[in-house]
């Protein structure tokens, strides 16, 4: 979010699952951050062009744009200077110029939109070949398009020079790798890379093409639509792409929503003294800096003192207003106006799915408040915190001229698992512990081999797992006409050895008393795949015959026993109700309104339906009569209907019970498990409502003011 702008070279230079929430046992701690990063943020080079395969477009003998990779900007930003001299011109739309509106710190501000664009990707490493027409189809080897970029109507700044970003959009289903290692003696900026999931690591080709590195220690994020505060001209124009940013904790835009869905992704831990606060932070590698709001301050007993907010002499005070001992302050400016912001030092822990928390001790923050508002409804949501890379590189104190060296060897941000990977030389192996559950449909189009695809292709992005204590929602169970046939667990630092069904339990129920459930008759088939699972840990892969779990809830629980390593059993839930669409937030009802929504969206060759589609129920990829029927044929009321339990934590304590005893509960649920089958075989740019500029530079040699942005 906070970006530097970038430096122009004479060049035209111009750039799943939840987890539960667990309390951190231990941490990894690291010291020394300073309050800003001593290096530019990550870079990319880039070209554009205006058909899929045509030539680069040109700007008098260099196509090579050299723009920053920034996961707190939902879009796709080119300053005026580049577009100007790449020849790109702004669309209009019924004979008007299109706009897009974003809401910045001091006010509102518009861009123009592009037509159509397809953009193609080169590492960012001193050895790349870029700006060569003899090899750029092999160099720039990730293509996307076409999509709207955002144009900036304002010149750039004259120290600064002009600013071009790639965002959300350009990481969309793709890895990016940072390694910070390179420019620990600030002789080179990081080095960046973009590669396709599944990229084999090669540490020979380290420097110039590594591939996807394995890491120790993942932090599972969220993903926040920002697209609803922003506003396009004239109506029904098409506006610029925008993708959802990623954020350490819960996606904070689901609060806006009349029926959010439960986000179980942990927080960010702060602490100070004696108090302390969680929050969901963007995370956002073009921030230099970070910061948290006046609110999590205030949750810390921190305040602006009367007056001085925004002043050129802000202050940071107690409850009882005593100045800090210890707080620095940027001059910042953005969108609309400046201002200056003071920050103070804190201990901040991210939660990774490992179990042991990284804690940055005495962190420098900002203490900022970035707002933005919904134009239709006026809701409005202020940034809990923003994660920035002084805390992964190497830092810089302006004030002290202190540099800090970066504690990490690798950087991973993995945009379709959702996962943000960090490698720490030296860090001790923590114990086993779950890092996913998920769902896929197994004997579907989706993960036919036949097809070219795996079990991988098949599973539910849309559906999590149900925990204990939560209330479910159509995010926890599925419509499927087959019932449950998959379930993946992927586990960190797996023991070597074998892992069989007798590692689990498995019960299905349809209450909120799990203890009172029935056994489940059949074991499911295990496969292990070492390596396979969510950022590098192993996949566990449990199958059952087909129309075997149906119409209920299914409980999983991983014992803690010799071959899974856990320190205590982990329980988890999914469902089933044939022919739901999840058309009604408040039941599961089958009836008419499904009938109708699987008849208005059709699918068929040319728009196969997904895994996540709900209204392919028997996952063959079409939506069509086939799928009418088994709505049709399934009706049902509150009688027989799967119902949204909230399962007692006091599971937790019988599913050890059933564990450690071999005991299996007697009761019989009123469920409809099919026991005649069990013997069968994913803001703007710079456009960012919220742009902000630090003006201090983090280098006394070289000016480097950062806007922030979504």
């Amino acid at each position: 979010m906070i970006t530097p702008v970038a430096q122009r070279r004479p060049r035209t230079s111009p750039w799943w699952e939840t987890l539960e929430l667990r309390r951190l046992l231990s941490t990894y701690d690291i010291s020394d951050v300073q309050s800003a990063s001593a290096v530019l943020p990550p870079q990319i080079n880039a070209f554009f062009r205006t058909t899929p395969t045509g030539a680069p477009l040109d700007a008098g003998g260099t196509f090579n744009v050299q723009a920053y990779l920034d996961t707190g900007t939902s879009g796709m930003l080119l300053s005026q200077e580049t577009a100007d001299a790449l020849g790109i011109f702004e669309s209009t739309y019924n004979g008007q110029v299109v706009s897009f509106f974003d809401v910045g710190v001091g006010g509102a501000q518009d861009f123009s939109v592009s037509n159509p664009l397809y953009t193609a990707l080169a590492p960012f490493t001193p050895n790349a070949d870029i700006d060569n027409a003899n090899t750029y189809q092999s160099v720039y080897d990730q293509t996307m398009g076409p999509m709207r970029f955002q144009i900036n109507r304002q010149p750039a700044d004259d120290l600064a020079g002009p600013l071009d970003i790639l965002g959300m959009p350009a990481l969309a289903g793709k890895v990016m790798v940072i390694d910070p290692t390179v420019s620990n003696d600030l002789s080179e900026e990081t080095h960046t890379f973009v590669y396709n999931p599944g990229t084999p690591y090669n540490a020979a080709t380290r420097y110039d093409n590594p591939g996807i590195p394995p890491t120790s220690r993942h932090v599972k994020l969220s993903y926040g639509d920002f697209s609803r505060f922003t506003e396009v001209t004239p109506a029904g124009a098409p506006g610029p792409v925008l993708t959802s940013n990623p954020f350490i904790g819960p996606d904070p835009t689901r609060a806006l929503s009349a029926h959010p869905l439960v986000d179980n992704t942990p927080p960010v831990h702060l602490d100070f003294g004696s108090h302390s606060s969680d929050g969901s932070f963007i995370f956002d590698t073009g921030a230099q800096a970070s910061f948290i709001s006046t609110t999590q301050a205030a949750n810390l007993h921190v305040h602006y003192a009367p007056g001085t907010q925004g002043t050129d002499n802000p202050q940071l005070v107690d409850d009882s207003g005593t100045p800090l001992s210890e707080q620095f302050m940027f001059p910042i400016g953005g969108i609309g106006g400046n201002q200056n912001a003071a920050g103070f030092y804190l201990d901040l822990t991210l939660p990774t799915i490992e179990g042991q928390g990284i804690r940055f001790v005495h962190a420098p923050v900002l203490v900022l408040d970035v707002s933005v508002e919904d134009p239709v409804t006026q809701q409005t949501l202020t940034l809990d915190g923003d994660f920035g890379m002084n805390f992964l590189e190497i830092s810089f104190n302006p004030d002290t001229f202190d540099i800090s060296s970066g504690a990490f060897d690798w950087i991973v941000f993995d945009q379709p698992h959702g996962l943000l990977g960090l490698d720490i030389a030296g860090a001790p192996v923590v114990s086993p512990a779950v890092a996913n559950r998920q769902i896929f449909y197994n004997h579907s189009y989706w993960n036919d081999p036949s097809h070219g695809f795996t079990d991988d292709n098949g599973i539910d992005q849309s559906k999590t797992a149900l925990l204990n204590g939560q209330t479910a929602t159509f995010s926890n169970y599925t419509g499927s006409s087959t019932g449950i046939t998959g379930v993946i667990v992927d586990i960190a630092n797996l023991p070597a050895g074998a892992v069989q069904a007798s590692d689990f339990t498995f019960k299905f129920g349809n209450n909120d008393s799990p203890a009172t459930w029935s056994t489940v008759p059949i074991q499911p088939t295990v496969t292990v795949l070492r390596g396979g699972g969510l950022g590098g840990t192993d996949r566990i892969e449990l199958v059952w015959p087909d129309n075997s779990i149906k119409n209920t809830w299914l409980q999983v629980t991983v014992k803690s026993d010799a071959a899974t390593g856990l320190a205590a059993p982990d329980v988890f839930y999914f469902g089933d109700q044939i022919g739901d669409t999840g058309n009604e937030w408040s039941n599961t009802f089958v009836n008419a309104g499904d009938f109708v929504g699987v008849r208005d969206h059709p699918a068929n060759l040319s728009n196969r339906a997904l895994p996540s589609n709900p209204y392919d129920f028997n996952h063959d990829s079409f939506v069509n009569a086939t799928d009418l029927i088994i709505t049709r044929d399934n009706v049902n009321n509150f009688t027989n209907a799967l119902k949204l339990i909230t399962p007692s934590n006091s599971t937790a304590i019988a599913s050890r019970t059933a564990t450690t005893r071999s005991r299996t509960a007697a009761a019989q649920p009123a469920t409809l498990l099919a026991t005649s089958s069990l013997s069968a075989p994913i803001a703007q740019a710079t456009t960012n409502p919220f742009a902000v500029i630090i003006d201090h530079p983090p280098q006394p040699k070289r000016r480097r003011p950062e806007l922030l942005d979504l």
